[in-house]
């Protein structure tokens, strides 16, 4: 395997930085969504699920995102409140801050880092409609809620967690360029696979040395388990065994076995890629090499469906069938979805999955196939949406790879 390509420059490759004027185009796309949804004011809950942080602000993710609240306005102007507190009138009107600077505003952006949830942040945007929009309000806190509603009779709440969920998924030329970039970093992190993959390593060293190589390469964050998301599994290949799970570290690797890898690290500007492959640590089996085909196959059949106007869940129910054909099992994964600011992100099988699949989306698509007594095999990909359908981003080969130590 050719790991020559493997290295490059640390750090300062992680990001590329948004440039403002597509934070401009996103928020000029939520301005017009809340004419068009007639509301004053938009809540966004809980941004971490959605990936609306990075989306809206460009910023990384704050210590507590699921305490948070970025309230959007009309004109544009944004608010982070936490809603581990809400104050009353008073208590706005008596609180100073610590310090004059309050050193995390700058993380966000140029929105307003406010102390606590005040509910005039709110009705100060409103008309007489009263109409609030609100992206998962599921995630909204029970006291948040009923704390508005308290202080603000006959408000209205509108849900448009679809319709903003719209938005983020067509990705602008700016995006794509770095989703292409991020299949490109995927491409190179994994030859070096053949050099980490050795005989007596125990798998959780193995996962452990991939992420330091990924991190080298200019992947990064404190969280390493959700930077550099690493699903390995690995087993004798030709040889039905009784699966057990086997917590970490995990097993020790042996000559003749087979890894089954699916990586999806964040990189430039916080974005994510994903890849998934094969890897046999000697001369790969007869049966591995015409499952890894029927997968391939399984995984171009889906992609040749990803047009402009269909759905996910089209596409899906066609791919069950034709994996039916073939005499493969039914793949209860969630093989196709979006990749952005988040390793999965709308649309998704399991949300979002009757959105219209429009040119200029960035989907993953990432069949796997569990055969009984063997380890699960990913063939995962990410996939452009074009005029003419879906075009495949990464090019890491993808056949078995035969790993043989010298």
């Amino acid at each position: 395997m050719d790991i020559t390509k493997a290295m490059v420059a640390g750090w300062e490759c992680r990001y590329y930085q948004m440039p403002h004027t597509e934070l401009e185009r996103r928020r000029e796309a939520v301005k017009r969504l809340m004419e068009e949804k007639e509301t004053d004011v938009l809540m966004l809950v809980d941004m971490v699920r959605g990936g609306y942080f990075q989306w809206l602000l460009g910023a990384g993710l704050s210590e507590r995102p699921t305490e948070e609240i970025l309230i959007f306005s009309r004109t544009g102007e944004m608010k982070i409140c936490l809603t581990s507190e809400c104050f009353s009138d008073e208590q706005q009107k008596n609180y100073t801050k610590v310090d004059a600077t309050n050193t995390q505003d700058t993380r966000f952006g140029d929105a307003a880092n406010v102390p606590a949830f005040y509910y005039r942040y709110v009705s100060e945007e409103l008309t007489e409609k009263k109409r609030v929009g609100i992206v998962f309000p599921d995630s909204l806190r029970r006291t948040v809620k009923e704390y508005l509603e308290a202080n603000i009779p006959g408000m209205a709440w509108v849900d448009v967690t679809h319709e903003m969920n719209e938005l983020k998924a067509w990705k602008s030329p700016e995006e794509r360029k770095i989703l292409r970039d991020m299949a490109d970093f995927h491409d190179r992190l994994f030859p070096t696979v053949g050099v980490l993959a050795i005989p007596g390593r125990l798998e959780g060293d193995f996962v452990k040395e991939l992420r330091y190589r990924a991190y080298q390469m200019g992947c990064g964050g404190e969280d390493v388990t959700r930077n550099a998301v690493v699903h390995l599994t690995s087993g004798q290949d030709g040889r039905k065994e009784k699966l057990e799970e086997v917590l970490y570290p995990g097993k020790i690797l042996r000559e003749g076995d087979r890894l089954n890898l699916k990586v999806q690290c964040v990189g430039y500007d916080d974005y994510y890629g994903v890849l998934g492959r094969c890897f046999v640590l000697g001369e790969a089996s007869e049966e591995t090499k015409q499952n890894w085909e029927k997968l391939v196959k399984v995984q171009d059949f889906a992609a040749s469906l990803l047009k402009p106007g269909t759905t996910l869940a089209e596409t899906a129910a066609k791919v069950q069938a034709f994996r039916k054909k073939q005499g493969m099992p039914e793949d209860a994964s969630n093989f196709l979805y979006g990749v952005g600011v988040q390793a999965g992100e709308a649309p998704h099988l399991t949300y979002e999955q009757t959105m219209i699949v429009k040119e200029g989306m960035v989907l993953a698509v990432a069949p796997e196939l569990k055969m009984e007594g063997a380890e699960t095999m990913y063939c995962a990909d990410l996939y452009e949406i074009q005029e003419n359908g879906a075009v495949r981003l990464n090019a890491f080969p993808r056949e078995v790879e035969e790993i043989f130590i010298q």
